[in-house]
């Protein structure tokens, strides 16, 4: 899929320009436009949070045949009177035509509702930060104190959970002394946003397309369950920006049923974990990896799937559990489960965090320096220790925790 964004200042009608650019080779490769309205079907603009076209706005299909098949092209017009091209290759084009090739209309409307919801955020997103981070650069051109967000704290940033993008640069930000280095790091930031802003041109076509697929049914586009289609898709496309690749076929064929039907939910727990695996050297095995993962548990004990669940996206998220094929520790997690009767234990998840954290201290300081070079090799020695921690606090008939367990600081002293 190729897509720019064309700037224009020209006042005249649309239409033309599409005319003027396409007019030489109109019939030696058979374009054909279609000029169609926003749709006006008030539940368009419930799902979409009542972004609409104004009421004069148009945009524009184009199909263009080659001996290759039928490609599509859809120009939108924003509200600066710039101009969005995207172009569909034969592959992907399919969705947007009939059983006689033809562009079909609704198809096209759907999409560039979808496409302009998510394209909104990105701009939404860009003008935000861009603001903030020229006013730092301003304001530390002048030598003035930037003020701390002080409800930030040093877990939240550390974490970044629950700290939105824009507080956690400023809170970064406002911490560097030096006016010059400051400023220096605010412009670097403001760049590599504007990078960022152009690429979601591209990135919000695909997100759009990817979406489309999924919700595309035998009657048409059925777009329940938006939002978490909508999570699926920006995860999937971010995953395959730091891969360098395209991987929705994969994560489709992945989030399949017993029965070999799509399962939604578990496609959506899929793409939930998979920003954990980013720039991973082997993103497809890695989808297939979370996958099975996820089947593990949902097997080991269907009642607490869900909260097992749950404990495994928020430990992967902190770095404790790592589900990339090449630094699996998975096994890691499974001593939160009772190995006599296969139940879930919740109460134990806070145990396995404290052995985690204390066994990367103590490797830091009997083994040798965690660093890139060897966090796998010291996430798998930390997991081998804490299977023979867990191993010595459960009763062997049982498999419960015993009463008065071994302490975790006793179990490294005998090591030291």
């Amino acid at each position: 899929m190729k897509i720019t964004k064309i700037s224009s200042s020209e006042k005249r009608p649309y239409i033309h320009s599409i005319l003027n650019t396409y007019s030489k080779n109109y019939i030696q490769n058979s374009y054909e436009i279609h000029n169609v309205h926003a749709p006006n079907n008030p539940k368009y603009y419930q799902v979409f949070n009542n972004i609409s076209f104004g009421s004069n706005a148009h945009f524009y299909a184009i199909t263009k045949r080659t001996s290759k098949g039928t490609s599509v092209v859809i120009q939108i017009p924003t509200e600066n009177e710039d101009r969005i091209k995207l172009e569909f290759s034969p592959q992907e084009a399919g969705i947007f035509l009939n059983e006689n090739d033809i562009i079909d209309n609704k198809m096209v409307e759907t999409f560039v509702e979808i496409y302009t919801k998510f394209y909104t955020v990105q701009k939404e997103k860009h003008e935000e930060e861009s603001k903030l981070l020229k006013r730092i650069i301003q304001e530390s051109s002048k030598n003035k104190v930037i003020v701390i967000d002080r409800e930030i704290d040093n877990e939240s940033l550390r974490t970044f959970k629950g700290v939105s993008e824009n507080n956690f640069i400023e809170a970064y930000l406002s911490n560097i002394q030096d006016d010059l280095r400051r400023k220096e790091i605010a412009e670097s930031f403001l760049e590599k946003n504007e990078k960022r802003y152009a690429k979601s041109i591209h990135s919000a076509g695909k997100t759009a397309l990817y979406l489309m697929h999924l919700s595309k049914t035998n009657n048409g586009i059925d777009l329940s369950d938006f939002d978490k289609k909508a999570e699926i898709v920006t995860s999937i496309v971010g995953f395959g920006e730091s891969c360098e690749g395209d991987y929705f076929k994969e994560l489709i064929e992945n989030s399949k049923d017993e029965n070999g039907n799509f399962d939604i939910d578990l496609c959506h727990k899929i793409s939930e974990l998979l920003p954990t695996v980013y720039y991973s050297p082997t993103p497809k095995e890695d989808i297939e990896n979370i996958a099975q993962r996820i089947e593990c548990l949902k097997d080991k004990d269907p009642k607490n799937f869900e909260k097992s669940y749950e404990a495994l996206l928020n430990m992967a998220e902190i770095g404790i559990i790592k589900l990339s094929l090449y630094s699996d520790n998975f096994n890691q997690f499974l001593n939160l489960f009772n190995p006599k009767t296969g139940v879930f234990e919740e109460q134990t998840i806070p145990l396995l965090i404290d052995f985690t954290d204390s066994c990367l201290d103590w490797y830091s300081d009997n083994v040798q320096e965690v660093d890139e070079e060897n966090a796998t090799e010291c996430a798998e020695y930390i997991q081998t220790m804490a299977n023979e921690y867990f191993s010595l606090i459960r009763d062997y008939q049982t498999g419960e925790i015993i009463e008065n367990p071994l302490s975790i600081g006793d179990f490294f002293n005998a090591y030291t």
